[in-house]
């Protein structure tokens, strides 16, 4: 048998090694279904808030998170974490005080 040959063969049995949906055990099948829902919640959340929020309560521009937030789970935790300016808690206490008086 050549190189070419064995070559081929070798690409070919590691082709037919890849797992499909239908070889995966139901908790495999579970995990990777919530994994998904995870991510699409994760991805969906951070949009809901990049919309909500004004230009000024986030660290960069609103387009710059939504590009990262496509970034599997990494980009809306990275929003979530580091994206958003959370106001200090002085500042909430003076504007609640002021709503009230």
């Amino acid at each position: 048998m050549t190189k070419r040959q064995l070559k081929r063969q070798t690409k070919a049995l590691q082709r037919r090694a890849r797992k499909r949906w239908r070889h995966l055990s139901v908790p495999q099948r579970t995990t990777v279904i919530a994994g998904g829902v995870v991510e699409l919640t994760l991805f969906a959340l951070a949009q809901i808030d990049i919309g909500r929020r004004e230009p000024d309560e986030i660290r960069g521009s609103k387009l710059m998170w939504r590009l990262i937030s496509l970034v599997s789970f990494v980009g809306p935790i990275l929003y979530f974490t580091v994206g958003r300016i959370t106001p200090e808690p002085a500042q909430e206490a003076a504007e609640d005080t002021a709503i009230v008086a």
